[in-house]
């Protein structure tokens, strides 16, 4: 008798002692599951390299997935507070343009008959302004959407990126000319041609350029400049513009983020979705858009494609 009891005793205390590390892996992750899974699991016990046993990699494993699970979830909160604010900037944009258009064909309806011909022409174009600006929103967004969807797919072909520079630069010339600014080219000869989808850089470069002129003042300077690099073409783009804050350079790329600079004491007019949608072009081409800046001296942007083969 004294030896079955002994012999319980000692079973017990073996179980207990054998099942300790896994008792305590239980009351972690429930632990874990009570504070909806933000408190990490540490199992400071386990130890951390592969000498342990099936028990010690078990509980390596699972403090693994709750890293995991707590990554998916703050990305998923962050996507949801992106939904957010992305919707409360879309209303925002929207309802400016729209409440401006539905007022001018009131005041039209109102005023049929009494309205002069040239008041009427006037409502006309500020209401197709307005509308103007709404179907632009509209398109940057399908744009946007159809970029980060992977519904949009590059078509590389090689094509000359300093005659693509100076199609769009005369493009733009007619706003350079009204504001009284100038373009620099800097574009050596006998560049080699680059391989890319040259609508989706064309896209780019308006964008680039459009802000470069919009946060310039009248009589500045936008400089557009090719550089031979190692692995192909760099493109700059840059102004003596108003800058931009060290607090909005972290965000610029950020969909429907507006930097609060100021030109001419007036906060320039835009989506915030121009450069959303040139970083989304650019990566589907492998590559990324880096920017430097120093408020009140101006801003460069800058890009890189590959040689074509």
């Amino acid at each position: 008798v004294a030896c079955l009891f002994i012999s319980l005793v000692l079973g017990f205390l073996s179980f207990n002692w054998l099942t300790r590390r896994l008792r305590h892996l239980s009351r972690s992750v429930a632990r874990f599951r009570h504070s909806n899974f933000i408190n990490p699991i540490e199992l400071t016990p386990w130890r951390k390299d592969d000498n342990g046993d099936e028990i010690d990699q078990l509980g390596i494993n699972v403090v693994g997935m709750s890293d995991q699970i707590i990554d998916q979830i703050s990305q998923l909160r962050d996507a949801e507070v992106m939904r957010k604010e992305m919707l409360a900037n879309i209303s925002y944009d929207l309802r400016t343009p729209l409440t401006s258009l539905n007022g001018y064909l009131e005041t039209l309806r109102m005023k049929e008959g009494t309205v002069s011909d040239e008041e009427r022409r006037s409502y006309l174009d500020l209401a197709a302004k307005n509308a103007k600006n709404v179907n632009h929103l509209v398109a940057q967004i399908f744009e946007l959407v159809s970029l980060e969807s992977g519904g949009l797919k590059p078509s590389l072909e090689p094509f000359s990126l300093s005659e693509l520079i100076h199609d769009v630069a005369q493009k733009f010339q007619p706003i350079l000319d009204g504001k009284q600014m100038q373009f620099d080219l800097q574009l050596p000869e006998s560049m080699p041609f680059v391989s890319a989808d040259i609508a989706l850089i064309e896209r780019v470069l308006d964008n680039l350029i459009e802000n470069a002129i919009k946060y310039t003042k009248n009589g500045g300077l936008v400089k557009l400049s090719l550089k031979m690099v190692t692995d192909g073409i760099e493109m700059q783009v840059s102004d003596t513009g108003i800058g931009i804050e060290p607090k909005d350079l972290v965000r610029i790329f950020d969909r429907f983020y507006r930097s609060e600079g100021r030109v001419d004491g007036k906060r320039p007019q835009g989506t915030g979705l121009g450069l959303a949608i040139s970083q989304s072009i650019l990566q589907l081409h492998n590559t990324v858009i880096n920017v430097k800046s120093r408020p009140g001296y101006g801003s460069t942007f800058s890009f890189q494609l590959p040689h074509a083969i």
